[in-house]
């Protein structure tokens, strides 16, 4: 009886050491996560809900200590004077959300006008696109090695576009994620 208790134990315990090495949480995964957290705090209430219409930067940290693995900054768009609106969230090594805070001192940036979809939804849907194509070996370096991401309109092919600029720190250049205003996925380049 002893040995089953301690082998049960021994089992236990080694199972939740593994649960904090989940390859699929990675830094994109946590910017993927930061939309769709600060979408869900809309709809608690808990935060404006104009900041998923205006999100236009995610930057995503490792952390080497406590017990928050990732920090995510969401920034708005930039207001004509000041400094932007940005929400802070904390996630464990399984991507769960522990914490968010709206930082101090920010100011509300003008609205982008997305239309059907908030900003948001096409942050979501971009970051869906590297998540989804992870195993591709174009993709696979802003998967693993993800830093931060632009959203701005463009236009291609005389089409308006959202335009998802994943960066990497492995990769000199970004990943460029045009995102049609319906939250589908128009294509995908390495650019400039």
């Amino acid at each position: 009886m002893r040995t089953a208790l301690l082998l049960t134990t021994i089992l236990m315990g080694s199972t939740l050491a593994f649960a904090h090495n989940d390859p699929t949480i990675s830094t994109a995964k946590i910017a993927e996560l930061s939309a769709h957290r600060a979408d869900r705090l809309v709809a608690l209430g808990k935060i404006d809900a104009a900041f998923v219409q205006k999100i236009d930067h995610i930057e995503v940290t490792k952390l080497s200590s406590g017990a928050a693995a990732y920090k995510s900054i969401v920034t708005q768009t930039q207001p004509q004077t000041g400094t932007p609106l940005q929400l802070e969230l904390q996630f464990d090594h399984d991507g769960k959300p522990l914490s968010f805070k709206v930082l101090a001192g920010g100011t509300a940036g003008p609205d982008m006008g997305w239309s059907p979809k908030s900003a948001g939804e096409l942050v979501e849907n971009g970051m869906h696109y590297v998540i989804d194509n992870s195993a591709n070996a174009t993709v696979a370096p802003y998967f693993n090695d993800f830093t931060n991401l632009v959203l701005v309109k463009g236009t291609l092919g005389g089409k308006d576009v959202a335009l998802l600029q994943v960066t990497a720190s492995s990769q000199a250049k970004p990943l460029n994620i045009y995102v049609n205003l319906d939250g589908t996925i128009n294509s995908v380049v390495v650019g400039p």
